[in-house]
């Protein structure tokens, strides 16, 4: 017999991972959860499940578009589905999925907040506003012998807006107005 020579093959094998970052408003991310993929390469295949909105918080006034692999996708961009299982095929890096958040839109309305012989003065203006957009152009309002002191949130003086306030009400909304007498004067006749 003669002798044999047995020789070691090494594969490489991989460790990646697949993670998945919750993006609040102010661009803080943090991570929701990672899933753990090894394999041989180059036939690593990893898998996991993208996190439903369901599952993050903080996010009022918001609604999950999906998940992509920047924070900031172009218009269009296809993303991953909340929920949905992501593949990869041929994984040579760690994979990193963003969750991108579309505002929510809303009808606000600034109500007079006055009478006139028992009938309310009503909206003066409508208008719809995306959760956190600014306020701009807020409507004026007239009333004989009064001047209007501002928008509020409630008829009790509750939250004064102004313009360049960020709208974070996450909800159909109506201001009210405040008014402030106007100073009478008085004139004898002798």
């Amino acid at each position: 017999y003669g002798e044999t020579t047995y020789y070691a093959r090494w594969i490489s094998t991989t460790m990646l991972s697949i993670t998945f970052y919750d993006v609040a408003a102010d661009g803080t991310q943090t991570e929701v959860t990672s899933a753990t993929v090894s394999g041989i390469e180059p036939e690593t295949t990893g898998t996991a499940t993208a996190p439903a909105a369901e599952e993050l918080t903080g996010h009022d006034g918001y609604t999950l578009r999906g998940w992509f692999t920047t924070a900031t996708p172009d218009e269009g961009a296809e993303g991953v589905m909340p929920g949905a299982t992501v593949t990869i095929e041929n994984m040579t890096e760690d994979a990193v999925y963003y969750a991108v958040w579309d505002a929510n839109s809303y009808t606000v309305k600034f109500d007079a907040n006055y009478e006139v012989d028992g009938t309310p003065a009503g909206v003066v203006d409508t208008r719809t506003m995306k959760m956190g957009e600014a306020f701009a152009d807020l409507p004026t309002a007239n009333r004989d012998g009064y001047t209007l002191a501002g928008w509020y949130t409630g008829d009790d003086d509750t939250k004064l807006i102004a313009e360049g306030d960020a709208f974070t009400e996450a909800a159909d909304t109506t201001y009210y107005a405040k008014w402030h007498a106007d100073g009478a004067s008085i004139v004898l006749d002798y």
